[in-house]
């Protein structure tokens, strides 16, 4: 059959026979995503058979984590030099022989041959860095295909309201890829809720403190990316906050932990009591917030102590700090 019109396929006997996978998987076998997620933007995952191969085999519903995984399998049973890839958090299978590259997307409606090259997906990506740090669009390893099955497992612990074992999962997927991008973002949120299990607010080592010290070591004055402004609440009187956007740092702090101790007092004047960092204004030049920026504020606001700060445990909040 490719013989007879092998033009069709480019002359490629690959990509005639990933084809042939790809219609048969969907019109033989009838695997499907799952309708009720196919155009859900944030997906929830209230099962694991959702993500993993088992629902996918059982029910022949899926999602690109399974869906992939399933066409990898097949392919290598044929002896086929295909693996998962990553693009961002979507998993493809990936056909690689060292001289010819497919990417081959398994959640393709009806079936269809799918197969956007490398130049495409990094264009979707929007980000030299995913593909530079070994990342994304790459064939993985055995390890790294473990780790995105154990990220995978993290993922329905963390829709589920399992954080403790989210934090788990994620950690021992970041040890086997630590370069996987996708799994270190969503990685991060899960082991700031462990912090604040484990640590009282005014402890150090508690995310509000991480916040702080993300700000101090990140902000726009030591990347080039914005002015620093001190936060203000609208019930008490601050200076302007451009006064200090060219100050040094350790006069921001300073100041910082000034008008912070100045609300404290005022706190028991204030119709609603107020946590400090909670509900302030942090802007950065016009308005573009660095993402370790906006982490650090979330951090704040989410887990900004309801009492008293003592500041001066903590090398960033102190006047000398650098």
């Amino acid at each position: 059959m490719f013989y007879r019109e092998s033009d069709r396929w480019n002359d490629d006997i690959h990509l005639f026979r990933l084809g042939q996978m790809a219609w048969y998987m969907h019109h033989r076998v009838r695997i499907q995503y799952i309708p009720e997620l196919k155009n859900d933007k944030q997906p929830v995952y209230g099962d694991p058979k959702e993500l993993l191969l088992h629902g996918l085999t059982d029910e022949k519903l899926g999602t690109c984590g399974n869906m992939a995984t399933l066409y990898v399998a097949i392919g290598r049973r044929f002896g086929w030099p295909v693996s998962l890839a990553c693009v961002d958090s979507h998993s493809v299978c990936r056909f690689d022989n060292g001289e010819v590259v497919h990417n081959v997307e398994a959640t393709h409606p009806n079936g269809a041959l799918y197969m956007p090259s490398d130049t495409e997906y990094a264009t979707m990506l929007d980000s030299p860095t995913a593909i530079e740090q070994g990342s994304d669009l790459r064939s993985l390893s055995a390890r790294e295909t473990l780790a995105l099955f154990i990220g995978l497992r993290a993922r329905y612990f963390k829709d589920t309201g399992q954080s403790e074992l989210a934090d788990q999962s994620y950690a021992l997927a970041r040890a086997l890829f630590p370069r996987y991008r996708a799994i270190y973002a969503a990685a991060m949120w899960e082991a700031v809720k462990t912090g604040d299990r484990l640590f009282d607010h005014r402890e150090p080592a508690h995310p509000y403190y991480l916040g702080l010290s993300i700000n101090s070591e990140w902000s726009p004055r030591r990347t080039g990316r914005g002015q620093y402004r001190i936060p203000t609440h609208p019930e008490t009187s601050t200076p302007d906050p451009t006064e200090h956007a060219q100050a040094p740092w350790e006069a921001v702090w300073s100041r910082a932990e000034e008008v912070m101790r100045t609300n404290r007092e005022r706190q028991s004047q204030l119709a609603t009591p107020w946590q400090p960092f909670a509900g302030t204004n942090w802007q950065f030049g016009q308005g573009i917030i660095p993402d370790t920026t906006k982490w650090a504020n979330r951090l704040m606001n989410r887990y900004g102590p309801n009492q008293q700060i003592n500041s001066y445990n903590h090398p960033h909040l102190s006047s000398g700090s650098q």
